[in-house]
């Protein structure tokens, strides 16, 4: 790779690595190298087509390897395209040696990953060493049919990110993450920070729900969930799994009865209702119900809802909106 004669690259990658990224793609253009990778991606630009483009243009797909990128549809899409149109792709590893599967594009032998030690000049180094071995006359190009943007159909972004959001209420959370991740893989500054706040909620979230599960570690928990309350105040509550109902505490703002052991209560949030018990089980999914946007918890023909309130919760109690709710049962 002399100066005067410099590579073209294309990088693909997972945002959730996108600083480490930067630096090697900094020291790469320093170096005198073309470089292209999303962020140069403009205002109005068709940007899978643009995607396509690139790799088309490049000689080498720098494709860095991390749990989120080979998990990413985007990223093996990239992968699988560059691939078939017979470019030098090199992966190396931005995580450490992984604990996570590899996909069968990187583990079957036409390519080799390589781990990247954290100094962006050492990796430089290594692409310029292995591409000065490379017989360029076996990487002619060779035509494949482009691949439609992956994952979308007719959805958009917006559809796409809704999808997530209804996921995360259900509670089928690993599905909600992957959402959010493949959104904001594809967002260009509108969407991205917005979905990792969401799989920090998420990840937050499951943690509490963890604990309350036992009762010794529920002391534990309270202070967990009073700051979780706190921290998500103003976007309404998220409580798909009950949380509230399992602690019999709507958090800081006071507390309230839960319905006596063995009862069959219900949390009710928009479109979906979980009915468990209040003993120390996990809620279980039972059916659509309730359209009430406000996460209810019903334990005769009333409901007490729990309601965000500026910084903390109170509650209400009001006739029930949904179908006749379960008697509760004498203790």
């Amino acid at each position: 790779m002399p100066e005067s004669n410099p590579m073209k690259f294309f990088v693909s990658y997972s945002r959730s690595v996108q600083d480490k990224v930067r630096q090697i793609i900094e020291t790469l253009r320093g170096a005198g190298e073309e470089v292209w990778w999303d962020q140069d991606l403009r205002a109005g630009q068709d940007w899978w087509g643009t995607i396509l483009d690139n790799i088309e243009q490049c000689q080498v797909c720098l494709f860095i390897v991390s749990e989120k990128s080979v998990q990413s549809p985007y990223c093996m899409d990239e992968l699988r395209y560059a691939l078939a149109r017979n470019r030098l792709v090199l992966p190396y590893v931005i995580e450490g040696l992984p604990s996570y599967p590899l996909p069968p594009e990187i583990m079957q032998g036409r390519i080799q990953y390589e781990p990247y030690s954290g100094t962006p000049d050492h990796l430089i180094e290594r692409i310029r060493l292995t591409c000065k071995g490379i017989e360029w006359a076996q990487y002619k190009d060779r035509y494949s049919m482009r691949p439609p943007e992956p994952n979308t159909g007719s959805q958009n972004l917006v559809d796409r990110l809704e999808k997530a959001i209804a996921l995360a209420n259900e509670g089928l959370f690993e599905a909600a993450v992957t959402g959010f991740n493949n959104v904001a893989h594809n967002d260009y500054a509108s969407y991205g920070d917005f979905c990792h706040q969401w799989i920090d909620k998420i990840n937050r979230y499951k943690e509490i729900a963890s604990l309350a599960q036992h009762d010794s570690m529920k002391k534990l928990a309270l202070p967990k969930w009073d700051a979780f309350l706190r921290q998500s105040a103003g976007d309404g509550l998220f409580d798909p799994l009950g949380v509230a109902v399992i602690l019999g505490t709507t958090g800081a703002a006071g507390r309230w009865n839960p319905p006596p052991h063995g009862c069959a209560a219900r949390v009710c949030r928009a479109g979906s209702c979980a009915g468990f018990t209040s003993s120390s089980r996990p809620p279980t999914l039972r059916r659509s119900c309730c359209t009430r946007p406000a996460l209810s918890v019903y334990s005769t023909s009333t409901c007490t809802a729990v309601i965000a309130s500026g910084a903390s919760l109170r509650t209400d109690t009001m006739s029930c909106p949904c179908a006749p709710a379960p008697q509760a049962r004498d203790t």
